[in-house]
């Protein structure tokens, strides 16, 4: 697994969690919100070919600040019973 910030054309960054399973697997798995209240900053990270347990390690990752889980509805492992 491995953690890649992105910069987009307009300069803000874009937070990728890939899992390096399949390579040539390129599914979002979901879309992890993190909210710090302290600093009052959002940011968005998409999650790349992640299992169930990838994600909860992800999640622990930023549990000093509240996130939101949003599963993609298209992935064959539905997701959305662990985190809804």
């Amino acid at each position: 697994m491995k953690f890649i910030r992105s910069i987009a054309s307009d300069g803000i960054g874009i937070d990728l969690w890939v899992v390096s399973l399949n390579q040539t697997d390129k599914t979002l798995t979901g879309i992890l919100c993190t909210f710090d209240t302290l600093k009052r900053d959002a940011e968005i990270k998409l999650l790349i070919r992640c299992t169930k347990e990838d994600v909860e390690i992800i999640q622990r990752f930023h549990s000093d600040m509240s996130t939101l889980f949003i599963p993609n509805p298209m992935v064959e492992h539905d997701l959305s019973d662990r985190f809804s």
